[in-house]
């Protein structure tokens, strides 16, 4: 029986000592890693906002009577979700504290994640030589960050209601912001109120135009909702909840369907402009605007040329850029926009529609002729 289990067989390695490697430990410089302490040094900060985490890995291998050359060891850095491997690398032989039966290996890695990919990491060592076996070993890296609740925005909401229907379709946007990023924010609800089913409705960033959405990915949340009020439309009020990965929940916006359409109380144009003999001259246009909602109710401030061969519409701003828009204070409802008039311009009366629309769809309209000459 000695014989047969020692028998020679074609296509198997033989190890005549009869002695396999074996990784007895392995660390880290840093197992715990925080995004927001200003004191950890394996924490870098990058100008795109991502972050740099640098770490050091230490292994120790029992490898009685085995050549050094025969000892290969590498790592995977596995992800927190899908068992992915990030990162991979082969380990470095410390030969100053290694001996003929312990090897020791210390190797430097970095990568770089943003802020939404915190998690349960995982450092996997394995032996990468052909000629014999040897165990896995496992070490967590766990990295974390000071969480923050998600904001939400003013929503806009479109209704219709067709004739003789007792129900009301709801179309409904609002932007949410997480400074962990987006994909913190694991669930975006409304809850209507006042109406005969009070259950949650989901709202999505998918592009899905069936949602209403147009963009995934662009922080814009979207859902189509029918509704059936108990009384009257205008008092049907719609509360708006974000909660992100770490079950915080966002400050409740509540929005109802009774509106006040926005006003324009100034339009700051000439009423002529000289057209230049050559090159460009430069013209701020402002329009003043309110809304008994709030300022945060204004959806969007336009002019269009209609005299223009292809009339557009243009959006001013109320940014406080006055470089680019023209604007000078920020949020003070003096909305603006740079208007350039070319030497090729046609002469003659042009008709500018003015037009503010806030958050429901009501609008005010200012119509303005101006001559170029």
């Amino acid at each position: 029986m000695l014989l047969s289990a020692c028998e020679r067989k074609d296509g198997i390695a033989v190890d005549p000592s009869l002695s396999t490697p074996f990784i007895t430990s392995a660390s880290l410089g840093a197992s715990i890693v925080n995004l927001d302490s200003t004191t950890d040094v394996h924490v870098t900060l990058l100008n795109d906002g991502s972050y740099r985490i640098t770490d050091t890995i230490s292994v120790s291998v029992n490898a009685p009577g085995i050549s050094i050359a025969d000892l290969r060891f590498g790592f995977r850095l596995i992800s927190p979700t899908g068992g992915l491997a990030i990162l991979s690398g082969s380990l470095r032989l410390d030969n100053a504290s290694s001996t003929s039966l312990i090897r020791n290996y210390i190797t430097p890695f970095s990568f770089n994640i943003d802020r939404a990919s915190i998690g349960l990491y995982r450092i996997e060592v394995y032996q990468t030589a052909p000629n014999s076996a040897s165990n896995t070993i496992h070490v967590p890296l766990l990295i974390q960050r000071r969480n923050s609740k998600p904001l939400l925005g003013v929503p806009t909401i479109r209704t219709l209601r067709p004739a003789g229907s007792d129900s009301i379709r709801l179309s409904l946007t609002i932007a949410a912001s997480d400074s962990n990023g987006l994909r913190d924010i694991i669930s975006l609800l409304v809850f209507p109120k006042n109406v005969m089913d009070t259950s949650s409705r989901n709202m999505w960033d998918n592009g899905n135009e069936t949602n209403g959405d147009a963009l995934q990915g662009d922080g814009i949340f979207s859902a189509m909702i029918w509704v059936r009020p108990i009384s009257v439309t205008d008092s049907v009020r719609l509360n708006f909840l974000a909660i992100d990965s770490s079950y915080e929940q966002s400050a409740v916006v509540t929005r109802s369907l009774q509106n006040h359409r926005p006003r324009i109380m100034n339009v700051d144009v000439p009423d002529s402009i000289q057209r230049p003999a050559s090159g460009t001259r430069l013209m701020p246009f402002r329009m003043t605007v309110s809304d008994t909602d709030g300022l945060g109710d204004i959806d969007t401030v336009t002019f269009v040329n209609t005299s223009s061969s292809n009339p557009l519409a243009f959006t001013m701003f109320d940014s406080g850029d006055l470089s680019l828009h023209g604007d000078l204070i920020a949020n003070d409802g003096i909305y603006s926009r740079i208007v350039s008039i070319d030497a090729p311009t046609t002469t003659g009366v042009k008709v500018f529609h003015f037009e503010v629309v806030d958050k429901s769809g009501a609008r005010d309209l200012v119509i303005r002729n101006i001559t170029v000459y």
